[in-house]
């Protein structure tokens, strides 16, 4: 059987999505498997490709099947994928979201569907929840093998799908090599990565800074850096100056702030895996993140953990990291240890498992 990558999910403006399909493009290749591999990828991400791609065969979609475009890119990359799965026969094709879902089986196709999270259905978000609601259902059972990436996102999909547990396969993310610790100077300033968004919990980790600064008078900034929106009338005028927030950011200019904060937190209220603590990790910062959803299994031993729904909680954690030398250099300590445990690939690898399985 031929092997198909359906990483259509790719584009020109670089999303978690897209760089899971590309991080695991490279990884596939590099590992030179004797395999027969094909990749469908977007046109507008062809100057993200490596140089190297020689052990997978590449072909190209429209621009318009891509995230790029929103809601009508998202349409467009499901028909494509059900386009894809009844053209193709004798494959196995491996869609690496669930937003690649299969709705009308080809019985001479084996279908790999990866889930990230379940955060349209659980939160019941926008377009997508009727998607989760009433067709993935079908795309589960579609799907000769589900892979989680995590165990917390495993036992989600069996309590809202009832899924055989047998059929889901937990392979953790991998971690970009760019993320390393340059042992830089570390400055006075708080880092926050990720979205701005309800989910996240930007307000609540607003208010646990604004908190911080006023109960223990400690002067370190807040730099929050991502996309989205962010209601400033949070931010206090007194302390207006205090907070920077930063959008578009460079991986390099990624991988500077996580090698110069003094600390990484990451408050958020649901997780499927979540990649910033662990970069942050990577790059020798102590980190504090969520005790809920998949982030306690993630980080390990190695992040310092806080109720998400107490300001106060937060805001002391913050201040006994900054403060408690001890504590912090554990935590460092813990961290770069801890990311050794997650690389492209050894998630290849797993994958690969799962499709020399279906052959």
């Amino acid at each position: 059987m031929k092997i198909i990558l359906n990483f259509s999910n790719t584009g020109q403006i670089l999303t978690g999505l897209s760089r899971y399909s590309l991080s695991l493009l490279k990884a596939l290749n590099n590992l030179n498997p004797n395999l027969n591999i094909t990749a469908f990828i977007n046109k507008l991400a062809i100057k993200h490709l490596p140089n190297n791609l020689k052990n997978i065969n590449l072909l190209f979609t429209s621009k318009f099947i891509s995230p790029d475009f929103n809601f009508k890119g998202h349409i467009l990359r499901l028909f494509w994928t059900n386009y894809l799965n009844l053209k193709e026969k004798n494959a196995i094709i491996f869609n690496p979201s669930q937003l690649e879902g299969v709705l009308i089986k080809n019985k001479s196709n084996k279908i790999i569907t990866v889930v990230h999270d379940l955060i349209p259905l659980i939160f019941k978000r926008g377009k997508q929840y009727y998607y989760f609601k009433y067709f993935f259902p079908k795309v589960i059972k579609n799907s000769e093998k589900i892979i989680a990436v995590s165990n917390f996102t495993k036992y989600e999909l069996i309590n809202y799908y009832k899924i055989s547990e047998d059929k889901i396969h937990v392979i953790y993310n991998g971690i970009s090599k760019i993320f390393k610790n340059f042992n830089l100077p570390r400055q006075p300033f708080i880092l926050y990565v990720g979205r701005f968004e309800k989910l996240k919990n930007i307000e609540g980790l607003i208010k646990a800074y604004i908190l911080l600064i006023k109960k223990y008078k400690l002067n370190y900034s807040l730099v929050l850096v991502g996309n989205g929106h962010i209601d400033e009338t949070l931010i206090e005028r007194s302390i207006k100056n205090k907070i920077k927030i930063l959008k578009n950011v460079s991986d390099k200019e990624l991988v500077n702030l996580y090698n110069t904060a003094s600390l990484f937190i990451f408050p958020s209220l649901y997780e499927g895996f979540g990649f910033p603590p662990l970069e942050a990790m990577a790059c020798g910062c102590p980190v504090i993140v969520s005790n809920v959803a998949s982030l306690p299994e993630v980080c390990g031993d190695a992040a310092y953990y806080v109720d998400p729904y107490d300001v106060e909680s937060t805001a002391d954690g913050m201040y006994k990291i900054l403060t408690d030398k001890a504590l912090r250099e554990n935590l460092i300590k813990n961290g770069l240890e801890r990311v050794k445990q997650f690389s492209w690939e050894k998630t290849a690898r797993e994958i690969l498992k799962v499709i020399e399985s279906l052959l």
